[in-house]
């Protein structure tokens, strides 16, 4: 399912901007005219990591510092506890974010 996530103006390089897809927080980082989204739950302890910090491509959760290789989702701290990340297109300036048919069902 491509949700609108808005356009690509807003998103500003090295800030995290979270989205709500019904129920799910999803983060959307630009790195270097790249959109990167991923969902905000940490796999640790459901941290928002929308509320991270973000350096380059490396998101480091608020909660426990566990990070996150955002260029492959890959985490750096436990190599079990990968971050799920969703494909972005652009349709002109429109920024749409690819998320599962699972999420349309939280959406009201």
């Amino acid at each position: 399912m491509l949700f609108k996530a808005g356009s690509k103006s807003q998103f500003l390089d090295g800030q995290i901007h979270p989205i709500w897809v019904g129920r799910y927080c999803i983060g959307i980082v630009r790195v270097q005219d790249r959109l990167i989204a991923f969902l905000s739950a940490c796999p640790h302890r459901s941290a928002e990591l929308v509320q991270g910090k973000l350096e380059n491509e490396v998101l480091t959760c608020p909660w426990h510092e566990w990070r996150f290789d955002l260029a492959t989702g890959r985490c750096m701290t436990n190599p079990h506890a990968n971050l799920n990340l969703f494909n972005v297109t652009l349709e002109g300036d429109e920024v749409y974010v690819e998320v599962p048919d699972s999420f349309a069902d939280s959406i009201s």
